[in-house]
C-alpha cells in the first residue's frame, strides 16, 4: 500500500468563479435575518456545544443552489478519480453510499467567530464538502484545522471535500479580523428524510443493545462509555 498522507485523503480543488463566490456572499447578506446557529458535540469533551457562526440554508432549485450543486457533484467525481490512482481503496464503495448532499449551507464567521473541534459523522453520513467564498486577506484567523495541527487555507472559490468519520475532527478556528464565508454540505447513503428515520432506528437499537446483549456478542466497554 501507498505512503499515503493526509492532504491525499483531503482533495482541494476550484470549483467557482469569483462572480459566483460574490453572489453567494450577497444572498447571505441579504438573507442575513434568516441566519441560525447550531449545535453539536465537541470532539474532545463529548458537550454539546453551540457555535458562534451563523448558516442560511440554500433553497432548492434557484440560481445559487445549483451553482453550489454543479460544482459539489464536479469536485466528488474528481476526488473519486484522485483516490483511484492509489489503488488503495475500493473508490466505488464510497461513490455508492455518496448520494444525496444535506443541505447546502452558507455560513458566515464574524469576528469572535468559530466552530468546535467536532466530526461529520453519523452511520448514513460518508464525507463533508466546503467551499470558500471569500479569499484569506479578508481575514485574519480562521483556520481550518484538523486533528488539532493540520491547517487549511482554501482560497476564494476553492473546495475541499474529505472523509466524514470519527477520525477526521476538524474545527474552524477563531475570526480575529473581518468576516469568512464559505458553504458547508454534509455526503449522505440516504436523503434526509430516509436518513434522519435510519439514524434515529440504529441510536434505539444501540441503547437497546447495551441494557439488553444479545448472547452471542459480547460487549466492548461499559454500557455507558468505552472504559479500558
Amino acid at each position: 500500500m501507498e505512503d499515503l498522507k493526509l492532504k491525499d485523503l483531503i482533495y482541494i480543488e476550484k470549483i467557482l468563479t469569483d462572480e459566483q463566490c460574490d453572489a453567494l456572499i450577497k444572498e447571505r447578506e441579504d438573507r442575513d435575518i434568516e441566519g441560525i446557529r447550531e449545535q453539536c458535540d465537541h470532539a474532545f469533551t463529548g458537550k454539546i456545544t453551540r457555535s458562534t457562526f451563523e448558516q442560511v440554508e440554500l433553497i432548492p432549485e434557484t440560481e445559487n443552489f445549483n451553482i453550489v450543486h454543479d460544482g459539489s457533484e464536479t469536485i466528488l467525481r474528481n476526488w473519486y478519480s484522485h483516490l483511484k490512482t492509489f489503488n488503495s481503496f475500493y473508490v466505488e464503495a464510497l461513490a455508492g453510499h455518496t448520494n444525496f448532499s444535506h443541505k447546502y449551507r452558507l455560513m458566515r464567521y464574524k469576528e469572535g467567530g468559530w466552530i468546535h473541534p467536532h466530526m461529520d459523522w453519523h452511520p448514513m453520513c460518508t464525507g463533508s464538502l466546503t467551499i470558500a467564498l471569500n479569499d484569506e486577506s479578508e481575514y485574519e484567523g480562521g483556520d481550518f484545522v484538523f486533528f488539532n495541527q493540520h491547517k487549511v487555507r482554501l482560497k476564494k472559490g476553492e473546495a475541499m471535500v474529505f472523509p466524514a468519520n470519527p477520525f477526521f475532527v476538524h474545527e474552524v478556528r477563531e475570526i480575529k479580523k473581518g468576516v469568512r464565508y464559505s458553504v458547508n454540505s454534509f455526503l449522505e447513503i440516504l436523503n434526509f428524510e430516509d436518513s434522519r428515520f435510519v439514524n434515529g432506528e440504529v441510536y434505539k437499537r444501540m441503547d437497546l443493545y447495551k441494557q439488553h446483549p444479545s448472547p452471542w456478542q459480547y460487549n466492548l466497554g461499559e454500557s455507558n462509555g468505552i472504559n479500558y
